[in-house]
């Protein structure tokens, strides 16, 4: 219960801790395009600064692209970049173009400290006009040695606001806009992470309390159903006129032998519930078929084999149990095909059914009937391993072996009950026995 409890709280602290991380990311993604839309309208503010201050001499340049003589005079009329866009704290233009409507350039200014020309160029070249005068459309930021570069286009218009032409740049923010905009993005993810834990801290307490008591109530509620299973398993041992004991120890037997071969703990729960109700469909058998002392006819003996399919109509009604149908419905399969009720053969019989038939037929050999007396666990294994590839699986019987001596003592220890020997060997499958839907509920309680 405490590991699954302590799973729980990794499982918790895991979401809480994602979900710190993811609303970080969201909220420093948020604060950096914000700054950046801030920067977008800085930088157009500052180039219709630059545009009005020289709008006489932009209307003529443009004016002069249909005199290509006087395109050369044009572009020496630009001028430095330093005098055609003013400077602030925010940044520089590093590079800019004068074009008209049709996109053909009129001239270029760049500022001295850049000379990658083409580079720039090319660069613009990609970047579409915005949608009106009043609009800056940014590029992709891009590297300039050791600064960013921003490439923007922004249309040119004239007293009645019609475009007339456009200017496209590589704007450089300044060391300290560039450590603003980091600042804002760290700022907002150290908020939002500050706001992710304190809400934990708050409501934590609250979701472990509630896990806790699921758990417990998860707990009684597998202890209720297994013990459902050892009481239903008990009423059809008694109408065979055999008592419990033989349920227990077969089921210990099987959980041994399953984790010796390293069979999952799922499967192993699956084990337990068909050990118990291998044998549940003999309450549809009739009293003088099932009960009676001497040898079976025919027509009897097809009767008794029929238990294998009652035992799986009564267990179709449930679906808690449904995985126990392996041991139920295969349990009198014979590793080489002989058995019964569909001849399975080899691996084709499932492993939980395999196993079963190892500890079944160990605990008879070993038990003492009317009809014969008890053999020990070394004769009862000589006649498992005489059987090995004809009734069991060689592998199973082989690995059966070393725990043959320690098995038998165990369910015979003196001053130790055997519900407790066999508590002590289903108890982790037990309290895990619904495990699955415990989990599901927990995720249901955190998403709430």
């Amino acid at each position: 219960m405490f590991t699954h409890l302590n799973a729980i709280h990794r499982k918790l602290i895991f979401r809480v801790f994602f979900s710190a991380v993811l609303l970080a990311t969201v909220l420093g993604t948020v604060a950096f395009l914000y700054e950046r839309s801030q920067l977008q309208g800085q930088i157009m503010e500052m180039a219709q600064i630059g545009i009005e201050v020289r709008r006489t001499e932009i209307s003529r340049e443009l004016a002069a692209m249909a005199d290509a003589s006087a395109m050369q005079s044009t572009k020496q009329d630009m001028g430095n970049l330093s005098h055609f866009l003013p400077h602030t704290e925010l940044g520089r233009f590093a590079f800019a173009t004068l074009s008209d409507t049709s996109q053909r350039e009129v001239g270029y200014a760049t500022d001295s400290s850049n000379a990658d020309i083409q580079r720039f160029t090319e660069i613009l070249a990609q970047l579409q006009p915005g949608r009106s005068p009043t609009h800056v459309e940014l590029g992709s930021v891009f590297r300039i040695g050791k600064e960013h570069g921003m490439p923007f286009v922004l249309a040119i218009a004239d007293d009645h606001e019609q475009t007339i032409g456009y200017i496209k740049g590589i704007f450089v923010p300044s060391p300290k806009t560039e450590a603003d905009i980091l600042r804002a993005g760290q700022r907002a993810s150290l908020l939002a992470v500050l706001f992710v834990l304190i809400t934990a801290l708050i409501i934590y307490p609250v979701i472990r309390g509630l896990i806790v008591k699921l758990e417990m109530q998860a707990t009684q509620l597998a202890y209720a159903n297994f013990d459902t299973i050892k009481v239903l398993g008990s009423a059809v041992a008694k109408r065979d006129r055999d008592t419990d004991a033989h349920n227990y120890r077969v089921t210990v037997y099987s959980i041994r032998l399953a984790e010796t071969v390293g069979l999952d703990e799922t499967a192993i729960r699956s084990l337990i519930k068909g050990a118990f109700l291998h044998d549940v469909g003999k309450i549809a058998i009739r009293d003088s078929v099932l009960l009676k002392s001497g040898s079976l006819d025919q027509n009897e003996f097809a009767e008794m084999k029929s238990h294998v399919q009652q035992g799986l109509e009564i267990l179709g009604n449930s679906e808690w149990l449904a995985d126990a149908v392996q041991v139920v419905g295969c349990h009198h399969e014979k590793y080489d095909g002989s058995g019964y009720p569909n001849g399975l053969a080899g691996e084709a019989i499932p492993i939980t059914a395999r196993i079963f038939a190892v500890a079944d037929v160990f605990d008879a050999l070993t038990s003492r009937r009317p009809y014969r007396k008890a053999v020990t666990p070394g004769e009862a294994w000589e006649i498992l391993h005489q059987g090995a590839g004809q009734h069991f699986d060689p592998a199973l019987v082989t690995a059966f072996e070393p725990l043959v001596q320690s098995l038998f003592a165990a369910v015979n220890q003196q001053g130790t009950t055997l519900y407790q020997v066999l508590s002590e060997a289903a108890r982790p499958y037990v309290i895990n026995i619904l495990k699955e839907q415990l989990g599901k509920s927990v995720d249901s309680v955190q998403k709430r």
